[in-house]
């Protein structure tokens, strides 16, 4: 018999059930009684010092500034902002030998780095942006050109327009186009463009283009009214737009060329996959590969850059090895990676240097980098270390879906990849016959590894962005990625090298054959019944909740990071009930859609669209379609307006002639109008015109207790650079107060 508390007893008597022990799982000693969970704290944060994980969460500090400052409703005072920063620098560096204080300090500075990043950028990219629509004969030089399916975009640098002085010219314009595409980019032009500003967000919390236009320094947007015609260039031109436009000039042959050789819509597939030139896809063919969970390849970004790199990496590496001094004598794996970093960087520059791809490049050079310095390539300190570039060089980049998915995929997967690596063996002791299998299906499995932790990483962030979900990305993925891996991405440099001696078209019909794959294989994916999920209502809450036990479950690496999985499941309860709104009113305030005493969403007014409703619906959590006629038919409209009732039996009117207000006013508990309302009218639930939309964009509304509470895309008093602030102003009359928001 063992005595108590040895090999076969418990400590004070106990015996029996082994379900009272302490968890040896956890990888460290049993506190005593006496210290109890402060120990055991101490115990999980000393294992985090000493793995030295802590560092992966400065790019999560850096974040947050860069989230302050956006979050904040006015610029903030530079002088005294670089201060208070230069403050916390300082504190670091005096308090670098007292642990605690010091990881605190490190974080305020990080985290006051971002800020002050992201308002160094703002002022750097500060660019005039017209306030209303205007018709203006212009002259400009064509910094980039795409052809369409039925519209060409361009890109203008204005050097003077009519009615806009020279103060207010914007320093960048993009148009459309409709016909042939008859310029290039280099070329000097005249024309006349309808010009509008960037469109802010259809929905509160959606895409906002103005924001990403204004980083851009795209000052407005619009389309062409007529003809382009080319006229004399200026006489000189700066070096950069010559390089720059004779780069897309190239991109923009080497996509007609790849679509004429391969035709259909696979050549346009092609042609998008390497030189990221995605007009010429057909809207239907995007929306089957967004159905499929691939229309990620279409966009030079991660995975392009990855393989690229991978490929020079191995034909160096292969190339050196077919001589054997020279591997002797040389770091040939450090040279290919430093060419590899070189071919990486030609190929961003190639493929138009987007915001994606520069990006990348980073997360990139970083992994190559990590090669030279004899350091595990992947590893989250080098992802960590390419966040932090990415976040100091283009701060703005944090807000949008392109980043946050990326970095979500990879951190995933470099989380997971000890789970990715089981079951690999060495083979010594098999066949080779066996090995070949065992290789075989090693790769499958990894494969399929793969893509289930990058779905799982990413799409709780394609739901809050998109409202849309792919359950068979999975399917589109595993046959996407290795025609991208063993075909597209090695073919492609074949074919570009043999560009110039006339010898390509071979090997473009061979990627052509893959893409039609592709292609067959997304379309198959899109007619399966629930390809589509609408995921509604996932708000800001859940997405934080998410967000926080996601970097707490990859980025620990002790058994502190099992801290995340109540987050994960708080932020699952509350997606798990959604609450859907039952006003929706475009920023213009000539669309609304109303949820009617059937609960169904009824839309209506003259500014409904289709790309609005390919917003509001999954947002609604509705399946139907945007051309689906029982959407429409529910309200009763004429030439003053429409009215329509809400869930609770009243009335809601849209204004659209002055002298519908009379009456309107009277009946409606809700007026949505893009005219200035006269101040007598004041409906029982809320009056919406011209001054509250231009103050507040996008809103919903929901009816709780009989009142209503909104959501808008921004808060009233706000003034940023990108949406600057309301000037307010007061009609003499109704009458003369047709003015709508543009």
């Amino acid at each position: 018999m063992s005595a108590p508390g040895g090999k076969g007893g418990r400590t004070g008597g106990r015996t029996g059930s082994r379900a009272l022990a302490w968890p040896g799982w956890l990888g460290f000693a049993r506190p005593t009684p006496a210290v109890g969970a402060g120990a055991l704290l101490g115990q999980l944060f000393t294992r985090e010092l000493e793995a030295r994980s802590l560092f992966n969460w400065l790019p999560v500090a850096m974040g947050l500034g860069v989230l302050g400052f956006f979050a904040a409703d006015r610029e903030p005072m530079l002088p005294v902002v670089l201060g208070v920063w230069c403050a916390a620098c300082v504190l670091t560096v005096c308090l670098r030998r007292v642990n605690v204080w010091f990881q605190l300090s490190l974080a305020i500075a990080t985290a006051l780095t971002g800020f002050v990043c992201a308002a160094l950028r703002t002022e750097a990219v500060r660019a005039p942006l017209i306030e209303r629509t205007v018709v203006t004969r212009m002259t400009a030089l064509v910094e980039s050109a795409e052809e369409g399916v039925t519209r060409n975009r361009l890109v203008l640098r204005p050097l003077s327009a009519e009615r806009l002085s020279a103060e207010a010219l914007p320093v960048k314009v993009r148009v459309s186009q409709r016909g042939p595409l008859n310029v290039q980019a280099g070329d000097a032009v005249a024309l006349t463009a309808r010009l509008l500003p960037p469109p802010h967000p259809v929905l509160p919390g959606g895409y906002d283009f103005a924001r990403d236009a204004f980083f851009k320094r795209i000052g407005a947007v619009g389309s062409v009214a007529g003809k382009v015609t080319v006229t004399a260039s200026p006489a000189e031109l700066p070096l950069w737009f010559g390089i720059s436009a004779a780069i897309d000039c190239a991109r923009n042959d080497l996509t007609t060329r790849i679509a004429m050789l391969i035709g259909g819509q696979e050549g346009a597939l092609t042609a998008a996959m390497i030189t990221g030139k995605r007009g010429l896809i057909e809207e239907m063919r995007n929306a089957d590969m967004r159905a499929a969970g691939i229309y990620h390849i279409v966009s030079i970004s991660g995975l392009h850059m990855v393989l690229a790199a991978g490929i020079f990496l191995w034909v160096v590496r292969m190339a050196f090895a077919l001589s054997g001094p020279l591997t002797a004598r040389w770091p040939t794996k450090k040279l290919a990676a430093g060419i590899a970093m070189l071919g990486a960087t030609a190929y961003c520059i190639f493929s138009g240097s987007e915001v994606a791809t520069v990006r990348s490049l980073i997360m990139t050079l970083c992994i190559l980098g990590a090669v030279l310095f004899d350091r595990p390539a992947l590893s989250m300190r080098n992802l960590a270390i390419s966040a932090l570039l990415v976040l100091a060089i283009e701060p703005e980049e944090l807000l949008g879906p392109s980043f946050q998915m990326s970095f979500a995929a990879v951190a995933a997967l470099i989380a997971g990849s000890n789970l990715l690596r089981l079951g690999a063996g060495d083979g010594r002791h098999r066949g080779i016959a066996g090995r070949v299998l065992r290789g075989l299906v090693f790769w499958m499995a990894a494969s399929v590894g793969t893509t289930l932790l990058a779905t799982a990483a990413t799409s709780p962030f394609a739901a809050f962005h998109f409202h849309q979900f792919s359950p068979y990305g999975i399917i589109g993925n595993a046959v996407a990625i290795p025609v991208m891996e063993i075909l597209v991405m090695p073919a492609s440099i074949l074919g570009v090298a043999l560009v110039p001696f006339g010898l390509d078209a071979p090997i473009w019909w061979l990627t052509g054959k893959g893409a039609a794959g592709v292609l067959a294989v997304a379309r198959w994916i899109a007619e399966i019944p629930g390809a589509r999920l609408s995921v509604p209502g996932l708000d800001m809450p859940a997405m934080l909740l998410f967000a926080g036990g996601f970097m707490v479950l990859v980025l620990l690496a002790g058994r502190l990071r099992y801290l995340g999985l109540p987050l994960l499941v708080a932020a699952a309860a509350i997606a798990a009930r959604p609450q859907v709104p039952d006003l929706w009113i475009d920023r213009r305030g000539d669309a609304v859609a109303v949820k009617g005493t059937d609960g169904q969403l009824q839309v209506f007014g003259p500014g409904v669209s289709a790309f609005m409703l390919s917003n509001w619906l999954p947002a609604a959590g509705d399946e139907r379609a945007a051309s689906d006629p029982t959407l429409r038919g529910a309200a009763r409209c004429d030439g003053q307006g429409c009215t329509a009732q809400m869930a609770d039996g009243r009335w809601l009117s849209l204004v659209r002639e002055p002298p519908a207000f009379e009456e309107d006013c009277r009946r409606a508990a809700v007026i949505v109008t893009p005219l200035v309302a006269p101040s007598w009218c004041r409906p029982a639930l809320a009056l919406i015109d011209y001054r509250y939309l231009a103050q507040h964009g996008a809103t919903l509304a929901t009816l709780e207790g009989g009142k209503l509470s909104f959501q808008t895309s921004r808060d009233e008093g706000t003034n940023r650079p990108w949406w600057p602030a309301f000037k307010s102003f007061r009609p003499r009359s109704p009458e003369k107060a047709g003015r709508t928001v543009q």
